[in-house]
Formats: C-alpha cells, sequence, structure tokens
C-alpha cells in the first residue's frame, strides 16, 4: 500500500520537487511552529539520523530555517520560511487528489470504515514500528 501512495504521491506532486517525508515534515512545523527538531521526527515517525538530514536540505532549499533555542544549543527549533508555507499551500490541492485517489476504489462508508481501522492497527502496532509515532 505504501508504495502505491507514493506512486501516486510522484505523480501528483513531482512539479513540488518536495518528497513525502518532506512535506510530513513541513506540515507538522507548520502546524507546530518553533517545535524542537526532535519532536518533528516522533510526529513524522523518522529517526533522527534522517530527520537531520532531511531538515538540513529543507533548510538549504530555503523552505525551513533551524534556529537554536536560547535555553539549550544543542537544541534546534524548526520554522517555515514564507517559501516553505507557499509551497505547502501550493501542495494542498495536489495532496488532496492523492488522498483522492487512493481511496477512489471505495464506496463513501468503507472509506471512514478505512480510516477508522487503519487508526485501530497503528495504535496496536505502533510500538513495533522503528520509530514510533506520537498519536493524538
Amino acid at each position: 500500500m505504501h508504495q502505491i501512495y507514493l506512486s501516486i504521491y510522484a505523480e501528483e506532486c513531482s512539479t513540488f520537487k518536495v518528497t513525502s517525508v518532506q512535506h510530513a515534515i513541513m506540515a507538522v512545523v507548520h502546524e507546530n511552529p518553533g517545535l524542537e527538531q526532535g519532536r518533528v521526527a516522533l510526529e513524522v515517525g523518522v529517526d533522527r539520523t534522517t530527520m537531520a538530514d532531511v531538515t538540513r536540505r529543507l533548510e538549504k532549499r530555503g523552505l525551513i530555517e533551524r534556529s537554536h533555542d536560547p535555553s539549550d544549543r544543542r537544541t534546534r527549533r524548526l520554522h517555515l520560511t514564507q517559501a516553505g508555507l507557499d509551497t505547502l499551500q501550493g501542495m494542498g490541492p495536489a495532496i488532496e487528489r492523492v488522498h483522492a485517489r487512493l481511496v477512489e476504489p471505495l464506496p463513501t462508508s468503507l472509506r471512514e470504515a478505512l480510516s477508522a481501522t487503519l487508526i485501530r492497527l497503528i495504535a496496536a502496532h505502533n510500538e513495533d514500528g522503528r520509530v514510533p509515532m506520537r498519536l493524538g
């Protein structure tokens, strides 16, 4: 299922040159400006090494800014730049198309049931993942 999602994502979002993980990070940072980089990693479900690499690339492209926390210089706080916000907002319709295409074969009633079932499965097996996500 993940590979199918990534294929549809690539078709719909290729013009933005933003991977699905980069998009997820940007979305979390948009919803939580100034969130610590390690917390963003937990929200997205990536390890710290991957997170550091991805945020470095996003910063290099001018889509996010990383700043040191004044109370702990080891801590990096993340913010979207205006270019990052513009990109994220521009991707909105493409992301909606990705999600619509993924569930298109299902009748509406099953789409809701699928979402509820997936949330339940993720919650039950979250600790089994490589990087448990913060749920809720």
